[in-house]
């Protein structure tokens, strides 16, 4: 039995099989070894004593992730135990989409609207990920987008501590654009059910990991969606 005698060695150990296991899996996922046999050619020339070189990259990339995300996690959970202090981001107190200047203005303040459309995207395209490679993880891409990606931008940006003064309050009720995007969300989700219920019924087994997968990744991406049909419940025009 080898004993480990210092931190190197102990957090070698720890990267190698952490990294080990996500190899595992990404050459599930490529129904192949030649990704790790590939990345352990170019590098074993510059890691001659790492082994598997692929193993101890992604160990560290994984540990890596790790310490940054509970590092995150404890600075925002601190910041919300503290009353005298907000939650810090790159635009928290940002007036950036609300600014004047005519049509092509209403256009950029309206395009954070947009976002609505986006993990609708992503539903589409694990779904053509799967398609591509034929391994139906690629269709929980929704929900690891959902809850890896948005998590971590939330961090970055912020929360939303800017109130709009009463004339850009009216602007943006007034802005075309904003009325735009909100109701093509809801025509766009309409149709990409219709649509996956569709594929589903004609290119997926029931109960089988594509469905599981496009069931939660639509579902998920509807719930993003809230918000955007939380604004057009204020909108009490015919067509909103």
């Amino acid at each position: 039995m080898k004993v480990v005698t210092s931190s190197n060695e102990v957090l070698t150990n720890l990267t190698m099989h952490a990294g080990r296991v996500i190899r595992l899996a990404m050459n599930k996922v490529t129904n192949q070894g030649s990704l790790a046999e590939v990345w352990n050619n170019e590098t074993a020339a510059s890691y001659p004593d790492s082994g598997d070189t692929l193993g101890v990259s992604l160990g560290y990339m994984l540990i890596g992730w790790l310490v940054f995300f509970a590092a995150a996690m404890y600075w925002r959970q601190t910041e919300a135990m503290d009353e005298s202090k907000n939650n810090w981001g790159l635009f928290q107190w940002s007036s950036m989409f609300y600014c004047e200047g005519g049509a092509v203005m209403d256009f950029i303040n309206a395009l954070p609207h947009i976002m609505n459309l986006v993990p609708t995207a992503t539903v589409y395209m694990g779904v053509s990920a799967y398609e591509h490679t034929g391994n139906p993880y690629f269709t929980f891409l929704t929900f690891f987008a959902g809850f890896g990606l948005v998590p971590i931008l939330d961090l970055l940006i912020g929360e939303d501590s800017y109130n709009p003064t009463k004339k850009e309050e009216i602007a943006m009720r007034n802005n075309n654009w904003f009325r735009f995007h909100t109701v093509l969300y809801v025509w766009i989700y309409v149709l990409s059910v219709c649509h996956f219920a569709k594929y589903v019924g004609e290119n997926v087994e029931v109960n089988s990991i594509a469905f599981w997968g496009i069931s939660t990744s639509l579902g998920i991406s509807s719930g993003f969606g809230i918000g955007c049909i939380h604004e057009i419940i204020h909108r009490p025009t015919y067509w909103e």
